[in-house]
């Protein structure tokens, strides 16, 4: 059975479980981090497939762990996706910019996660 590791990174803890356990009932390995310090912490001994990482946190930023994540060899063969609050075209031009396989707006469907992990067999080039 396919079980991908996947990481949400999320500073408000209540989505964050929530989406943690959308994705365990999707038969997903799921750690969740609050912050990006945590997450660049558990990071390289879980060596998630997926990395959902919420881009507008306070302190360091989504965008900021996926550049320090990718500097890890575990990263390489992982697909990033931003998750943002905010609607705005610009904030996925931003992620797309920066690297980001995905954007997924909140709140997301269920369809939308289970695309992403139909998507981990064969992960699309980024855009940076």
């Amino acid at each position: 059975m396919f079980s991908p590791k996947v990481l949400v990174v999320d500073d408000h803890p209540d989505g964050a479980e929530a989406l943690g356990n959308l994705l365990q009932a999707l038969g997903c390995d799921v750690k969740v981090a609050f912050s990006g310090e945590d997450a660049l912490a558990m990071a390289p001994e879980f060596r998630p497939r997926l990395v959902i990482l919420d881009i507008e946190m306070g302190g360091l930023n989504g965008l900021e762990i996926a550049r320090r994540m990718r500097k890890q060899d575990w990263a390489q063969a992982s697909v990033f996706a931003s998750h943002s609050g905010s609607v705005h075209p610009k904030i996925a031009d931003i992620s797309r910019k920066a690297g980001f396989h995905y954007h997924v707006a909140k709140p997301a469907q269920l369809d939308t996660f289970r695309h992403l992990l139909d998507a981990l067999e064969d992960p699309p080039e980024s855009s940076a």
